[in-house]
């Protein structure tokens, strides 16, 4: 069976599943059936209201992990080229993976707008994870390929284009793939704590709290379809043209006519 067969019966499986619970509950305000559900994101839909928050928040939550992937991947290039530049860092990245995101929240609640909150949040995710996999690929650059860059003479900037980034990019998508979705999750916690006045999460605490269940996993459905969105677009910019694509840091050697 081909994968997308596969992969249809599966959300099949899983949305006959939401159906029976529905059912077997039989209290739409505890658990709305996903035809409630899509009923109810359908007339969100209609609301001029729904893009303005949709679009707020992914593009709020889009720009903090962009940049913050950037930053962490240049640290961790560092990072990898550089042992001291290594030793500066690596408390700093320790400190962001162990504090609790709460914690995080209630401290730049108090330092910046409630607006801008979310977009760091975002991309705090993100930093540690790029910067990990961007000093893995540079530590685990075949050392061969070095060497026969040192015989032709290259420039360290030589060594870098032709090289390091080539071997480094295979971690990146693997970031990409691994950070950005957990990124729009806390993206979205955080909108429902700070509750920004136009976002995603304003509307999920305030459907919750009026008990409009059915309007919550409608917002709730909208989040996933745009994180699927956000991990296509991820994938799109990070994807690697590399001749082989089996493991990552197998990378092809740069031609004679390039290294001279």
């Amino acid at each position: 069976m081909k994968k997308p067969v596969r992969m249809l019966l599966s959300v099949l499986f899983w949305v006959a599943l939401w159906q029976i619970l529905s059912m077997v509950i039989g209290e739409e305000l505890l658990f709305p059936s996903p035809v409630a559900t899509l009923r109810e994101l359908f007339k969100l839909m209609k609301d001029a209201s729904f893009y303005k928050n949709i679009g707020t928040t992914f593009w709020r939550i889009l720009a903090g992990a962009v940049c913050a992937g950037i930053l962490g991947a240049l640290i961790g290039l560092f990072s990898g080229l550089f042992a001291p530049f290594s030793d500066l860092f690596a408390p700093f990245m320790t400190v962001i993976r162990s504090t609790p995101v709460a914690s995080f929240i209630v401290l730049l609640v108090l330092w910046m707008k409630r607006s801008d909150v979310p977009m760091v949040i975002a991309g705090l995710m993100v930093l540690p994870v790029f910067y990990s996999n961007a000093r893995k690929g540079i530590e685990e650059t075949d050392p061969k390929l070095l060497q026969m860059a040192d015989a032709f003479h290259l420039s360290m900037l030589r060594k870098l284009t032709h090289i390091y980034l080539p071997n480094t990019l295979p971690y990146m998508s693997s970031a990409a793939a691994s950070s950005f979705g957990l990124a729009w999750k806390a993206g979205v916690a955080a909108e429902v704590i700070v509750l920004p006045v136009i976002s995603i999460g304003r509307q999920l605490y305030y459907s919750s709290n009026n008990l409009e269940t059915a309007r919550m996993f409608a917002w709730t459905l909208a989040v996933i379809l745009l994180s699927l969105l956000m991990d296509g677009l991820m994938a799109l910019l990070f994807k690697t043209r590399s001749p082989k694509k089996d493991a990552p840091g197998n990378v092809q050697r740069p031609e004679a006519r390039e290294v001279k």
